[in-house]
Parts: structure tokens; sequence; C-alpha cells
């Protein structure tokens, strides 16, 4: 509607269809992410997994917002279950005689695009919030919400984001849970395998459970829902 006040029409069929591309875009993150994390827990083919985590995150869209909160409230135990397996894993890595040399860089401007991109895209849940908004039992709580959701949202990732660097450095990779499988014959293996495990099982739960959220917004561009 904000579009449609300045631009007109026309602007506001533009900013849909942005949106829509950028929702639709942060949902096929998540169904890999989810998918990343699953394959660490079991070693089921990607294809296989990529596959059932649409069809799993489909099915949860006929739930209704109330079982989609519950749903966010287990993911935000999830995450800070996965930060302390991050910890726990990081330490221990850290003092593994095998461990890849970790390189660090202050500034890597090759890298500041990708990084943009990846600021820009932490906003891309924006067009979620007036469902969530009208789903609200009580609305007038709603900006006192969403300052403490966006609070606690930029100090976890950005915890995690330090802690994953300052312990693997260049050698993160797309899911830094795939960091924390161990190596074969490392000190403690089986205290870091389950720590790790766990820590896959949390985020994959917990972006599993955000699937619907994401998905709402996506539907009703397409004429789906209300």
């Amino acid at each position: 509607e904000l579009g449609a006040a300045i631009f007109g029409p026309m602007g506001r069929r533009i900013i849909a269809v942005v949106l829509t591309l950028e929702l639709w875009f942060m949902l096929e993150t998540y169904i890999i992410l989810t998918s990343i994390n699953i394959n660490l827990l079991t070693g089921a083919p990607m294809k296989t997994l990529i596959a059932m985590a649409g069809i799993v995150g489909t099915l949860t869209l006929s739930l209704p917002m109330s079982v989609v909160a519950g749903f966010s409230k287990l993911s935000v135990w999830c995450m800070l279950g996965g930060v302390v397996s991050l910890v726990v894993c990081g330490g221990m890595a850290s003092q593994a005689p095998n461990l890849h040399e970790r390189r660090h860089h202050m500034i890597d401007v090759k890298a500041l695009p990708a990084a943009a991109g990846i600021f820009s895209y932490c906003f891309a849940g924006l067009p979620c919030l007036p469902n969530i908004r009208s789903a609200m039992q009580k609305q007038g709580d709603y900006a006192l919400a969403v300052n403490l959701a966006f609070a606690f949202a930029i100090t976890y990732y950005l915890v995690v984001g330090l802690l994953g660097y300052h312990y693997f450095g260049d050698a993160t990779k797309e899911s830094f849970t795939e960091n924390l499988v161990p190596y074969k014959g490392m000190p403690d293996e089986r205290m870091f395998l389950a720590f790790s495990l766990a820590s896959s099982a949390l985020f994959a739960v917990k972006l599993q459970a955000g699937f619907p959220l994401y998905a709402a917004p996506v539907l009703q561009a397409l004429g789906f829902g209300t």
C-alpha cells in the first residue's frame, strides 16, 4: 500500500513483484539450509532432502497462526541451543592440533559486495510483519514486540557471526554447522559429534518452523489466501 501511495498503482505492482521474488528466494534459502543440516544428521542425498523440506513446508501452510506462533517460540530455544553448540564445538576445534589454519581479514574488499547483499537480505522478512500483526491478540503491543524482536535478532546474529568467524575464519562453510562436524581421530570426537548433531537438528527445526511465515506473503501476492 505504501508503494501505491507514493508511486500509484504501477508502483504498487512493481514493489509487490520485488518483495515476492525476495521472499521466494528466502524460502529457497531456508529449504537448502534445512536440507544441509538434515544431511549432516542423516547422510541422505541433498536432492531428496530439498524435495522433502519443500513438501513439509507446504503442508505447514495449512496450520493456524497460533500453531505457527508455538513453533516460533520453539525456534528461539533452538537458536539458543545452536549458539551453545557453536561455543562448545568452536572452542574444542580451536584446540585441535590438525585444525585447518584459520585466516582472518579485517577488511576484504572483494567480499564487500556479497556482504552488502547479505546485509540487505536480512530485511527480506519485513513483508511478514503485517500478517503477524493481524494475528496478534494484543495488537497494541505490536511496536514493543517488533523492537524486542529486532534487538534479539541483531544481538544473536552479531554473536554468531563474530564467534563463527573467530573460530573458523575464512574456512567457514555455507552453513557453519558444517564446520562443527569433527574429523576422524579428533580429541573428544564423540562429544564433539554429539554437539554438532544437536546443533544441526536444532537449526533444521528452527528453519523449517519459519517457513509458513515467509510463505504467507508470497501466496497473498499470487492471489492466494487473505
